[in-house]
């Protein structure tokens, strides 16, 4: 347990020194065009999960045959 609270507070950490040295780093002018460049992103990426959230029965039965080769090719 405590090397897993390790991990968590040392990701966290290193995300608020990546954060930190953009700050510094960047500027001001810098971190609002991260931002809006986030922001286009956020857009894409909710594309994308919504459409796959639309097919999900296809790609679901996609990998239930994938897991369906895989078994008759191992046990052969």
């Amino acid at each position: 347990m405590n090397r897993w609270l390790t991990v968590a507070f040392l990701v966290a950490s290193a995300g608020g020194a990546f954060s930190l040295y953009s700050a510094i780093s960047v500027g001001s002018t810098g971190l609002a065009n991260m931002a809006t460049n986030l922001q286009s992103l956020s857009v894409v990426v909710n594309n994308y999960y919504n459409a796959l959230n639309a097919d999900r029965t296809l790609v679901n039965a996609s990998l239930n045959e994938l897991g369906y080769y895989v078994n008759v090719t191992v046990s052969a």
